[in-house]
């Protein structure tokens, strides 16, 4: 194995550690996304925001040609976006602002074990930062799924009739 320098952007997490740390310690989840949160955020690492890439948000910035914003990193966005864009086709073009600038919004993240991470600490990190958004009152970590009486570790895609699932299931 070969180790190379590679440059790459880093939202600050460690900055909003006491906050984060106090948020996840306050809310009602379940005890394996809770637990697997307070380990992560107990590493004090930063989340990277971007990577090499050539599909993707490009970043203009010298040195950095080469990559691209990171997935996870436009989560909080698109799902504001996908709101505001959802609100601006209907009568009441700043409904949006009900859910998301509200704090009687009680949003709950049914995800992943993968997912955990992203919904659990860094999507309230980063909506923290703006200091006006809700985030996640509730992280819902699916940790398996037993579909056909046996448990699957890897992704798969599996059909049933005509129907077909293309998941990622996690052995516990």
């Amino acid at each position: 194995m070969e180790l190379k320098k590679e440059i790459r952007i880093y939202f600050s997490l460690t900055k909003y550690h006491d906050l984060l740390n106090r948020y996840i310690e306050d809310r009602n989840w379940r005890s394996d996304a809770k637990a697997l949160c307070l380990e992560i955020l107990n590493n004090k690492i930063d989340a990277p925001v971007s990577r090499r890439g050539k599909l993707g948000v490009k970043i203009p910035l010298q040195n950095l040609e080469e990559h691209i914003l990171d997935t996870w990193y436009g989560g909080p966005a698109g799902y504001i976006s996908a709101s505001i864009d959802w609100a601006s086709k209907s009568t009441d073009k700043h409904k949006w602002k009900s859910y998301w600038l509200s704090k009687e919004t009680k949003w709950v993240a049914f995800v992943g074990f993968d997912c955990t991470f992203s919904h659990g600490i860094f999507y309230p990190g980063m909506l923290m930062a703006q200091a006006k958004y809700v985030y996640p009152d509730t992280v819902e970590q699916i940790n398996s799924t037993d579909l056909t009486g046996k448990r699957y570790q890897r992704a798969e895609t599996m059909q049933f009739g005509e129907m077909i699932y293309s998941v990622l299931l996690i052995q516990t």
